[in-house]
């Protein structure tokens, strides 16, 4: 019968042994067991060179060595930071088993007490390089989260940069937009969440704008954020009113995060805000005849998942001369206090019964300030952004 062929293996492995006879059996059973990337060191001088010089993926290194003993080979090879990328398996008699303890709390990987057998050497030395190579996998996987994350925080940055123009025939309101991104944990950069807003021309004049909210966090909630933003500006560029706006990213979008969006349009000679909403927070209107009161309409349900494609029916209204409307994401209402109350919308209507008549940056900075104060120590957890608008007189 055929004799099974050993896959060749490519692992480099330093084997340090000054006894003859060892050092050849633990070559044959390494050989046997397909490994051809062999080096063998006699003493601990010649091994501490060696690592010094060269990658090893695993060093078998023996206690009782001449120049420079065992023990001092591990303690020098930590200090070089040798021990971090490259495990050890010390090989020891059992009578000697203090040296090899101090190993491994030096750092040492596993330990092989003489004498051994073949299927002892191969185990200690597959589990050694498995656990090796889980650990690089590991670390690779964190360097691409971590490259992942710093391109997302850039595009976050990006995508909140957008400001509204100044006031003119195109645009005859005050504006203010107050974006934060969530803090995360206490002592932690800000995170990674899904709010977004955008301000460009409508074609044929006048100027629209867009609120909108990922419901996720991290990586993929900026990237959905930035692929629901480019659909929603191409949806604007051809044409479209709010409405159609909302129902062609809707057509766009399937599973993933749900997204909510509010897409509202001033016309370039004056005249109703158009506005449509998908799954967003109710607008409110700062009126000086009405008060504070939401902005009417249907809302339809959030983009993406199930109904995404629904879209929402469109609005319109007409604002007076000093009148106001706070558009907002759901981290704001949703900002919690010690004991998991929300702020809650009631709570957001009776703060602009105190800025009824404040310019927008003042009523965007007090709801901020109101929702961090009520939210307590870190303020709202998640995402917020904040867009009031007041009609020039």
């Amino acid at each position: 019968m055929a004799q099974a062929i050993t896959a060749s293996r490519t692992e480099r492995l330093l084997v340090v042994e000054d006894d003859e006879f060892s050092q050849q059996l633990i070559e044959l059973y390494l050989r046997k067991a397909g490994f051809t990337e062999l080096t063998v060191a006699n003493d601990g001088r010649q091994a501490l060179d060696l690592a010094k010089a060269n990658t090893f993926d695993l060093i078998l290194l023996d206690l009782n060595l001449p120049r420079i003993g065992g023990t001092e080979v591990v303690r020098r090879l930590k200090k070089e930071g040798l021990l971090a990328n490259t495990p050890v398996v010390v090989i020891s008699a059992i009578t000697n088993m203090e040296d090899t303890i101090q190993c491994i709390e030096m750092g040492a990987t596993d330990y092989l007490a003489k004498p051994f057998n073949v299927m002892q050497l191969q185990q200690r030395v597959d589990a050694c390089l498995e656990r090796r190579r889980l650990r690089q996998e590991v670390a690779v996987a964190r360097e691409s989260q971590a490259l992942d994350r710093r391109a997302a925080r850039a595009l976050r940055a990006a995508l909140a940069r957008q400001g509204f123009p100044p006031p003119g025939p195109g645009f005859p309101v005050d504006a203010a937009i107050l974006a934060e991104p969530a803090s995360g944990a206490a002592g932690a950069e800000p995170g990674l969440g899904g709010d977004f807003h955008d301000i460009l021309p409508a074609p044929g004049g006048g100027t629209c704008f867009l609120v909108g909210t990922v419901a996720g966090s991290g990586v993929a909630a900026v990237l959905t954020a930035a692929r629901v933003r480019a659909l929603a500006r191409a949806a604007v560029e051809k044409g479209g009113n709010p409405a159609e706006v909302v129902a062609s990213v809707g057509r766009e979008l399937h599973g993933g995060f749900p997204v909510g969006l509010f897409v509202g349009l001033f016309p370039a000679k004056g005249g109703a805000l158009r506005h449509a909403n998908a799954g967003m927070p109710a607008p409110v209107v700062l009126s000086g005849m009405l008060g504070v009161l939401p902005l009417a309409g249907r809302r339809g349900p959030p983009l993406g998942g199930d109904g995404g494609e629904e879209g929402a029916s469109g609005g319109e209204i007409s604002l007076q001369p000093g009148d106001g409307l706070v558009v907002y994401t759901r981290g704001l209402a949703d900002a919690a206090d010690p004991a998991g109350v929300t702020f809650g919308e009631q709570r957001l209507r009776g703060v602009l019964e105190s800025v009824l008549s404040a310019p927008p940056e003042a009523v965007a900075a007090g709801l901020r300030e109101d929702a961090a104060a009520f939210a307590g120590a870190g303020g709202p957890k998640g995402d917020v952004t904040i867009v009031a608008l007041r009609l020039r007189g």
